[in-house]
């Protein structure tokens, strides 16, 4: 019986954890991409978005009815208030990222920043 076990890869902007998982992945790892999953929560018409435009203010959606990721890094990255309504309890955001993970994670490697990568 093959050992399965489950990898958290963490770090700042830049400190190579894309990287580290595309290696893992090119050995035969199971790779859950966390920025992908959030990405995927947060696009136009989920209810996710709905919920960070109520947060933030209508300043965080783009003129296409998307996440302005830009805008959304620059609010939470200077606020530290703000950064803390990011990772908190989003009923939105866990209900898409726990389906995902619970099917999809289990013995896989999990590349992400946390409850909510925006």
């Amino acid at each position: 019986m093959a050992l399965v076990f489950t990898i958290g890869l963490t770090g700042g902007i830049g400190s190579g954890k894309t990287t580290v998982a595309e290696m893992f992945a090119a050995n035969g790892a199971s790779v859950v991409d966390t920025d992908e999953i959030s990405h995927l929560l947060t696009g136009p018409a989920q209810p996710a978005l709905a919920e960070i435009g109520r947060t933030f203010g209508p300043q965080v959606l783009a003129s296409d009815g998307s996440l302005d990721r830009m805008r959304m890094r620059n609010i939470v990255f200077s606020d530290p208030s703000a950064r803390k309504k990011t990772g908190g309890n989003s009923p939105s955001i866990d209900q898409g990222r726990n389906c995902a993970t619970d099917t999809e994670c289990n013995g896989a490697l999990c590349n992400g920043g946390g409850p909510a990568s925006y």
